[in-house]
């Protein structure tokens, strides 16, 4: 008998999936660069694999299958996650520090440091997988075991560093902003927007941290829905959530632009080849009453002389 958490698990990233479905899905439909390697694409394709582990993970747990299959897809999960939101940071970084201008080519200034930073973090992740899987297989109970207690440490701080780094250049972000900001009712909603993304994410990996270092502080297990609730659920749900919101927002916006802009340049065109008809249909005008103006000089010419030779004759 499946329980509720279970239920809820699979329902819930089942949701997330099908809404990053959809959202990448209008991304390849509107974005005319879909072919690059863009944060969309890291993004989302990240999130999607990030939610079929999830999902198996749910279903692992509720048929009672090895703890080794449930703690592997636990730790994959939070590494596709770990990805998909640090390419999100590094995104914030990018616009916070940017001075070039605007290109297709991904992440141009924060790009190595984040692919190095994420081959750490998949490294390090590996190597304590391999030996705690070692350790259960050779009887010890994982929890109580000091290795499995510094991997929960260690990611407690990476959850707790990436709050900190989006709190950090969110607020910043913010304040450049509204300063440079008109008091339109657009800038005061991309403000406010700015402030409530800040806000979640930073809060929801902060809550993550907290969850994840209880067992080992006190010793003790938290209530299994209280623990899924904000151990996994809010802080992974409500960010990846907001970000395929936000992420389709700005898609959307940054076609429109490059449709008013060509919608612009188009508009020029034609007013120019309009002018360049005229200016050729009033010269071909001018020679033409030139010719004409000629013939009738020639034609007078020719009167004047018929006219004497009458008179002689």
């Amino acid at each position: 008998m499946w329980s509720s958490v279970g239920i809820t698990s699979c329902v819930l990233y089942s949701f997330l999936l099908v809404a990053n479905a959809v959202s990448y899905a209008l991304y390849l439909a509107r974005s005319p660069t879909w072919t690059h390697i863009s944060v969309e694409h890291i993004f989302h394709g990240f999130i999607g694999t990030f939610c079929l582990v999830r999902i198996s993970w749910a279903i692992v747990q509720e048929e009672d299958v090895a703890n080794i299959v449930d703690y592997i897809l636990n730790r994959v999960g939070y590494c596709l996650f770990f990805t998909a939101f640090t390419v999100i940071l590094a995104w914030w970084v990018e616009q916070y520090r940017k001075t070039y201008i605007d290109t297709e080519r991904f992440l141009p200034v924060t790009k190595v440091p984040w692919l190095l930073t994420n081959l750490v973090f998949y490294i390090f992740f590996a190597i304590m997988i391999v030996l705690n899987v070692v350790d259960v297989i050779a009887g010890d109970q994982r929890e109580d075991q000091w290795l499995y207690n510094v991997e929960v440490f260690t990611f407690a701080a990476v959850n707790f560093g990436i709050a900190l780094l989006f709190l950090i250049y969110g607020s910043r972000t913010f304040v450049r902003q509204k300063l440079s900001s008109d008091s339109s009712m657009e800038s005061k909603k991309a403000l406010i927007a700015m402030l409530v993304s800040t806000l979640l994410i930073t809060i929801s990996f902060f809550v993550r941290m907290i969850m994840l270092t209880y067992r080992p502080l006190t010793g003790q297990y938290m209530n299994n829905v209280v623990y899924a609730t904000f151990a996994y659920w809010v802080p992974e749900l409500l960010p990846s959530l907001l970000q395929i919101y936000t992420l389709g927002r700005q898609v959307k916006k940054r076609v429109e632009r490059k449709r008013n802009i060509e919608h612009l340049y188009n508009v020029e065109d034609e007013d120019a080849e309009e002018s360049a008809i005229a200016d050729d249909s009033g010269a071909r005008s001018y020679f033409t009453m030139s010719d004409e103006s000629q013939s009738y000089d020639n034609f007078v010419r020719k009167s004047i002389i018929d006219s004497a030779y009458d008179d002689d004759d």
